[in-house]
């Protein structure tokens, strides 16, 4: 990719949106910084690849800057009542994107910009994973909603679930009437996500391989759900029902009135982390305590130690909402482990990993096999063998 508007095109491709008349202006003053002659080559340890972090979070500040004056040209049409998504899902599209394109695709063939050209395969491709879910009712009873017709799904007590084109949602039949709290639970296997609108109109994304219990009706003093697994919450301000997520099996509770943050706690994962993006939380274990700011990350590990605190890129920690896998400090196991869950498929390490954290962001709607392909320019050769990725260090 060596000319700007070539770049330009290709970004916003992706992004799903045309840049700015000011963002692209970042873009080419910047990128022309990198080489009188706008080509610009970085490898993952060039002097480039320094400078265009750089740029990145220059674009960060800049944008950000923007989304908090008010300026509506970072904002796309439909911003609504996701508020705290706007601005985070823009940003990821502009400069999430901005390291990775030249980091994680250095090539280019017609149809898949920037991948590289081949990976091998020993069977059919992978296709990427989609919305889907498994809910179970009170009663124990499941409903695939995948297959599922729009319209009510089931009806217990004086609530109902109705699918509406990919998201869940709960309402009350006889509004006024006496509730009785039941509960449900939405499971998302792996290659698959959904959405789901609770009762008090907060709501979930449901990463693949994850889990949340939670009531049909909110009653009493709290709004309490548990989680397995990973999901993106936006939370309805209630201060006299304060929110709480339970994580399943780490023994850690996320307190909020009204907010928006993500929880990654899987079972195969060493850490759990949830990443503040609007408002507040308090993150507690039976160790303490820690009250997040916007931008903040808390790290707890499956351990009685103590909570860490720290800044941390939010962008990244939503792109899969966004249908993107972002990569930021990933090590190679905790990127294929990501992976995994997503396509579907089994994990097989052989040899030694190359060391060091990988940069850049992966599209999740793309083939199996143009991911892969794109893990070469890292040093990683992995090969699909029916549903197991066998993955060794490049020799």
């Amino acid at each position: 990719m060596n000319n700007f508007e070539e770049y330009i095109e290709w970004l916003e491709r992706q992004s799903g949106r045309a840049l700015t008349w000011k963002e692209r202006k970042i873009l080419e003053e910047r990128l022309k910084s990198l080489h009188p002659h706008r080509r610009v080559d970085a490898g993952p340890n060039s002097e480039e690849a320094a400078k265009l972090n750089l740029i990145r979070e220059e674009l960060w500040a800049t944008i950000n800057m923007a989304a908090s004056a008010g300026v509506k040209e970072y904002e796309p049409a439909h911003a609504g009542r996701g508020r705290s998504v706007v601005f985070y899902m823009a940003a990821a599209a502009v400069i999430g994107i901005l390291v990775g394109a030249y980091l994680l695709f250095p090539q280019r063939r017609p149809g898949h910009p920037g991948l590289a050209t081949t990976t091998p395969l020993h069977g059919p491709d992978i296709a990427p994973g989609h919305a889907g879910a498994i809910l179970t009712l009170a009663d124990g009873s499941q409903v695939v909603l995948d297959s599922a017709a729009n319209g009510n799904v089931a009806v217990q007590g004086n609530s109902r679930a109705i699918k509406h084109n990919g998201l869940l949602s709960y309402a009350l039949l006889k509004p006024g009437a006496p509730v009785e709290a039941v509960y449900n639970i939405m499971t998302t296997p792996r290659g698959r996500q959904y959405r789901l609108m609770l009762p008090d109109g907060s709501t979930v994304w449901l990463n693949a391989a994850s889990s949340l219990k939670f009531p049909t009706a909110f009653t009493g003093g709290s709004r309490t759900v548990e989680l397995s697994g990973e999901g993106y919450f936006d939370i309805v301000r209630n201060p006299k029902q304060p929110f709480i997520v339970k994580v399943r099996d780490k023994g850690i509770d996320v307190q909020v009135l009204g907010t928006s943050f993500d929880i990654k706690a899987y079972y195969d994962e060493a850490h759990t982390k949830t990443t503040l993006l609007s408002g507040a939380v308090n993150v507690r274990k039976a160790s303490g305590i820690k009250r997040l700011a916007p931008g903040q990350q808390a790290v707890v590990g499956n351990d009685p130690g103590a909570i860490s605190v720290v800044q941390t890129d939010t962008a990244a920690a939503i792109a899969w909402v966004k249908g993107q896998l972002s990569i930021e400090a990933s090590d190679i196991q905790a990127l294929m482990r990501e992976i995994s869950r997503w396509y579907d498929v089994d994990l097989r390490f052989e040899g030694k990993m190359p060391s060091g954290n990988l940069w850049g962001i992966l599209n999740r709607n793309a083939n199996l096999s143009d991911v892969l392909a794109a893990l070469e320019s890292y040093g990683v050769h992995a090969e699909l063998d029916g549903k197991t990725i066998v993955i060794t260090a490049k020799k």
